[in-house]
């Protein structure tokens, strides 16, 4: 059985409910899937239509409410404008059965494009987790205790070794990293996770693309824009472009596609799934987004040289 994990509240729950679908659809044994849905109040209306689509593959759907974030982490944490589900997934030795070694964390705003079962069969016996390098600037990573030319991974996709996390009360390491800071860590959970987590496999950088690897349309553009002294290799930057196994739809420059206004090349696939489940699908508006904003991601993306200098 392979185990799969997703945290969401009612506001991302169309969402949720892609990225599942995208996996179901893809994968070669849906019926070997367990997914367990961490839901921040999830409304029954909600937990009803997931649990029927899961259903429709044969997998198995598990839901587990999350509403005592706060407590169980022993700390008043700042957020910014995200929700509190970011952080369930320090939580998962608490949350998930002890009969789960082994789990893949999935954020919301992902779509599947491949089968992900050589991705769940990596061999993580060495290590806490494994996962994607992220473009971090130096001066983040500086803030949580690391070098500035360390890795720094992205948490939106995690292989996790569940049963090392239990061996290492990993939990309690969490709790007193995020003491250190008062609830207020530079990144929130990601740099939680980076600045615990000291042995972890770097995965191949298709399976969690990200908008900046989309948007630069050269590699050392890149590099210079986020100050990086190594990164995936041009090479693989390219073929994750043109096959990614998991597109994760962060918004730089590109912005999110549930908005009408939005620049991601592989938009429309969102769009089709979501369109397909449910038949009242609208793209909605971005009220954070400005005209301003629209006419800087256009020039981003279309006139890309000019802009880095004119910056």
């Amino acid at each position: 059985m392979y185990n799969i994990v997703l945290a969401t509240d009612d506001n991302y729950a169309t969402h949720a409910c892609v990225a599942i679908e995208s996996l179901l659809r893809t994968f070669s044994s849906p019926g070997n899937i367990r997914i367990f849905l961490l839901g921040n109040h999830l409304s029954e209306k909600w937990e009803e239509q997931i649990s029927k689509r899961i259903a429709h593959y044969d997998a198995t759907a598990v839901f587990i409410p999350i509403n005592d974030i706060e407590t169980q982490l022993k700390s008043k944490l700042e957020i910014n404008s995200l929700s509190l589900t970011t952080y369930s997934r320090l939580l998962l030795t608490e949350l998930l059965p002890t009969d789960v070694d082994k789990v893949l964390y999935m954020d919301c705003d992902m779509l599947v494009s491949s089968d992900l079962k050589p991705l769940l069969d990596t061999d993580l016996t060495s290590y806490e987790l494994a996962a994607v390098e992220d473009t971090m600037y130096p001066e983040l990573k500086t803030q949580i205790g690391l070098n500035s030319t360390d890795a720094y991974f992205n948490a939106g996709l995690l292989l996790i070794n569940l049963k090392k996390w239990r061996e290492q009360n990993i939990l309690n390491k969490f709790i007193s990293f995020i003491s250190r800071f008062n609830g207020q860590v530079p990144h929130l959970d990601q740099g939680v996770l980076n600045g615990t987590i000291t042995n972890w496999l770097c995965l191949p950088l298709k399976y969690n693309v990200q908008a900046p690897v989309f948007a630069f349309k050269r590699h050392t553009d890149m590099l210079k824009y986020y100050s990086l002294t190594s990164f995936y290799s041009p090479q693989e930057c390219d073929s994750a472009k043109k096959a990614p196994a998991i597109i994760h739809f962060t918004s730089f420059f590109l912005q999110r596609p549930w908005f009408k206004f939005c620049l991601h090349p592989f938009k429309d696939k969102y769009r089709e799934i979501a369109s397909d489940l449910f038949p009242d699908f609208k793209l909605s508006g971005n009220s954070k987004l400005t005209i301003t904003h629209k006419l800087k991601s256009i020039a981003f993306v279309n006139f890309q040289q000019l802009y880095l200098i004119l910056r």
